[in-house]
């Protein structure tokens, strides 16, 4: 089973993060994590000091499959984004299973999310993964042709 996070931004809470903020994030954990490093390489491609946060997102987290899968559910409906694993990743998780998913769940609460908790069935998320392989292959192609 996967597990799904529902994450709701808190009315307290800023709905922007600022470059500042993730860097004391990955200062005060020690570790870069896939969300915080795909953050990051957003910050870098936008060329922008601060991410704009869904007001609710789902963050589902495959460790059969060593992949993280996120979307924006409001203010409007997003396609998921994989983030896979990389080798720190694998081993901070094999090293110490609960404390790997607890500092994820920890990092968007940091964020100023709310976050209810459940599971997914791994067929659903590899299916998902299928989707979204088949929907980049489709871009890559569509790039190719306007070359």
């Amino acid at each position: 089973m996967a597990i799904r996070y529902t994450l709701k931004l808190k009315s307290s809470s800023s709905p922007h993060l600022f470059l500042d903020d993730i860097k004391k994030m990955i200062k005060n954990d020690n570790v870069l994590y896939p969300q915080t490093r795909k953050m990051l390489l957003l910050l870098k491609r936008t060329n922008k000091a601060f991410l704009q946060l869904p007001l609710e997102l789902e963050v589902v987290i495959s460790t059969e499959l060593r992949c993280n899968l996120e979307r924006a559910l409001s203010p409007m409906l997003m396609n998921f984004n994989k983030t896979d694993w990389n080798e720190e990743d694998i081993f901070n998780y094999a090293v110490d299973k609960k404390k790997f998913l607890n500092k994820i769940k920890d990092l968007y609460e940091t964020m100023g999310y709310e976050v209810t908790e459940s599971v997914m069935d791994n067929e659903v998320v590899k299916k998902i993964i299928t989707d979204i392989d088949i929907h980049n292959k489709e871009l890559e192609e569509k790039t190719k042709t306007k070359k």
